[in-house]
């Protein structure tokens, strides 16, 4: 089986996003979390209120705090831990 999305409670993706799940690392947006434009979720985590910035990319295993802003254009690598 591919990877899993999940897009909870009042969670926004504006458009021309790119979120993948490759096996093994499902993609979560939780509640009142925002992904802006253009921006790449692959195989991460982006927990409550959290917003990720227009241009960002968060990569495989990434986990995006509650509360925390992932500024624009800005790159999350892999399996990093963002607390606000």
């Amino acid at each position: 089986m591919r990877g899993r999305f999940f897009l909870w409670k009042r969670a926004v993706v504006l458009e021309n996003c790119v979120a993948e799940a490759p096996k093994g690392f499902p993609v979560v947006v939780s509640n009142y979390a925002m992904i802006s434009r253009g921006a790449i979720v692959h195989g991460a985590v982006v927990e409550e209120a959290a917003v990720v910035g227009i241009g960002a990319i968060v990569l495989d295993g990434a986990r995006i705090g509650r509360g925390a802003v992932v500024a624009a254009g800005s790159v999350v690598p892999r399996v990093l831990q963002l607390s606000p």
